[in-house]
């Protein structure tokens, strides 16, 4: 514990309870991010830098939180150094009895005024990137925090603080705190975007790789709301939402974990109902939460729903749902009721993204209902797009069949997986020479984006759904995949719907070159990941929990809206059968039979 670790050429970090980062600015001058957990932290680094002959020049605090700012007190009074921290965090570092006064709602007792809460006030500056040393970078990762920040050296490695739990802290805590929900997931989908040799997470091993967890911790997040779904099934107070939680996890309430935990709570309370899916009533004098989607399986029956509700509500629910005892509700699918909508999600949408092969047509037929259900989105006013992983074609091909099926569509109409990987190429890669498996077509589409593309010696390579591939295109992959060249794929799909059946689609592919070269793509850039997703809102403009994904493919279409905060409607017209949504972990907000079944709840 408290080792030094080198990393890189000018970058250490010490292992302890909340990483320390050492950059040295100069032979002899040196500067922190964070100060560990406490006033021992801080002494322990003083010894440090003494034996080492290091003179602290400053400290970079990611956040306010007392685990990460507890040695700053100590060390400013040594040394006289400067420090520095973001927006609202700042000053809470100058003032920390802020935190427990915020996590508490009040003015705290003197259980919460511990050092796990409450640091010894230090003097803080406003951290820009003029205060940075030359070679470090800054990254805003808010939503665990105010405003809390990531450091990037100049060898690589990312000091990405509380930006992602570690599993092994996620499987024992399961709610770690988070200030705002929607800031944290975007946050996310940044860390999982970012290139670095190393990352360093504050209370975790240092990794290679970040996407995979913050994917990880984007489904807890999901997991968190979806169990706050079933326990707001009913009407529930503050209290009893706070106890069922602790119960659902196993978890042991102390003074701090009710000020930790409920805040977080709160937090997520708040996020679901400015996304419209939970409602604040009163009753009784009593401030209850209602879940006004769909009620998950059992969730009516739960203790805390029961406890909630006033008299006066449980008397109305009863009345309501026995005055028609007799007639048949809707048919069920894993507890979600089949072509109905009985929360007016679709009403309230006000963008759907669309996917197409199994959706909206197979081959050159449409689905039934499709171009009426297209006509309808325009005459209530709702914007829409297609959203496709096909990359075996460009706008210009969907757009001229969309015009020989009867339907007037401009490229601005069209998403496809290709579109999102020449922009996440333009974003990471600018510049880079690309060898592309792809149709012709999509080659087209690429240089006329800029992109350049090499046959031989390329330094990226890009698979997309091939329909002219041959086993010397295939050859030649796998050579610079087994190369160790940076591998992207445009989409995962392992099979087409056709009006004749299925054929192998890209994930296909993916596993043949896996077969031979141990790889399979390192980045998936179509759906179900955030790339796309965000290249979709970008290009829309919609707001995130109002844009509805529509799709046949539970592990692709409805898995990309589950896991980036989309509303989801899955269709039965495609790949999609009600056996495989019984087995599946993914569940859409709402099932449809087609496309042609939503129209009457737009």
């Amino acid at each position: 514990m408290y080792g030094l670790i080198q990393v890189g050429k000018r970058t250490y970090y010490m292992d302890c309870p909340s990483k320390i980062g050492i950059y040295r600015m100069e032979e002899d001058r040196v500067c922190l991010v964070d100060s560990g957990n406490d006033k021992d932290a801080g002494k322990r680094v003083w010894k440090l830098l003494e034996e080492r002959g290091w003179k602290l020049d400053r400290i970079l605090n990611t956040h306010s939180h007392a685990d990460h700012i507890g040695g700053n007190a100590f060390l400013q009074q040594k040394s006289g150094c400067k420090i520095y921290c973001a927006g609202i965090d700042r000053m809470f570092v100058e003032n920390p009895v802020l935190e427990p006064s915020f996590l508490y709602g009040g003015n705290p007792h003197k259980g919460l005024r511990n050092k796990f809460l409450c640091a010894k006030p230090s003097v803080a500056q406003e951290l820009t990137k003029e205060a940075l040393p030359e070679g470090m970078g800054m990254l805003r990762i808010d939503g665990h925090s105010f405003s809390m920040s990531a450091f990037c050296m100049e060898d690589g490695i990312w000091f990405v603080a509380d930006g992602v739990t570690p599993e092994r802290i996620m499987e024992k805590y399961h709610v770690t705190f988070l200030y705002a929900v929607e800031e944290y997931l975007a946050s996310l989908e940044k860390l999982g975007n970012l290139e670095g040799r190393l990352f360093i997470p504050s209370h975790g091993e240092a990794v290679t790789q970040l996407k995979p967890l913050a994917e990880k911790n984007r489904d807890k997040v999901y997991e968190i709301r979806d169990a706050l779904r079933r326990i707001c099934a009913s009407p529930v107070g503050n209290e009893e939402i706070l106890k069922a939680v602790f119960e659902h996890y196993g978890l042991v309430m102390d003074a701090s974990q009710y000020a930790l935990v409920g805040s977080a709570i709160h937090s997520y309370l708040s996020w679901m109902t400015d996304k419209g899916e939970l409602e604040q009533i009163f009753a009784q004098n009593r401030p209850l939460w209602k879940y006004k989607g769909r009620q998950p399986d059992g969730a009516a029956q739960t203790e805390a729903g029961r406890a909630g509700a006033g008299d006066a509500l449980q008397r109305e629910r009863f009345e309501t749902e026995t005055a028609f005892g007799c007639r048949k509700g809707p048919k069920k699918a894993a507890g979600i009721p089949v072509d109905s909508d009985p929360a007016g999600m679709l009403k309230e949408a006000e963008c759907f993204a669309l996917d197409m092969d199994g959706t909206v047509y197979l081959g050159e037929q449409w689905i039934d209902g499709a171009k009426e259900f297209l006509a309808h989105l325009d005459a209530a006013g709702k914007q829409y797009v297609f959203l496709t992983n096909n990359s075996s074609k460009n706008r210009g091909v969907y757009v001229e069949k969309l015009r020989r099926m009867g339907l007037e569509a401009g490229e601005e109409k069209i998403i496809t997986s290709g579109q999102a990987a020449v922009s996440y190429l333009k974003r990471h890669y600018a510049g880079r020479k690309v060898f592309l498996l792809g149709n012709p077509m999509l080659q087209e589409e690429f240089v006329q984006e800029g992109i350049l593309l090499e046959e031989e010696k390329p330094d990226v390579v890009v698979t997309a759904f091939d329909t002219t591939i041959d086993y010397g295109k295939m050859c030649k992959v796998c050579d610079f995949v087994r190369a160790g060249l940076p591998y992207l794929a445009t989409h995962p799909d392992y099979n087409c719907p056709t009006e004749n059946g299925f054929i192998p689609d890209a994930g296909a592919i993916h596993a043949f070159i896996h077969a031979s070269t141990g790889r399979y793509p390192d980045r998936i850039v179509g759906k179900p990941n955030g790339d796309i997703v965000d290249f979709l809102l970008e290009r829309t403009g919609a707001a995130r929990s109002r844009t509805v994904m529509v799709g046949d493919r539970l592990y692709t279409d409805i898995a990309a809206g589950v896991r980036n905060g989309l509303r989801t409607a899955l269709v039965l017209s495609g790949e999609a059968s009600l056996e495989e949504l019984e087995k599946s972990e993914v569940k859409p907000d709402l099932i449809f039979h087609s496309v042609k079944e939503m129209m009457k709840f737009l």
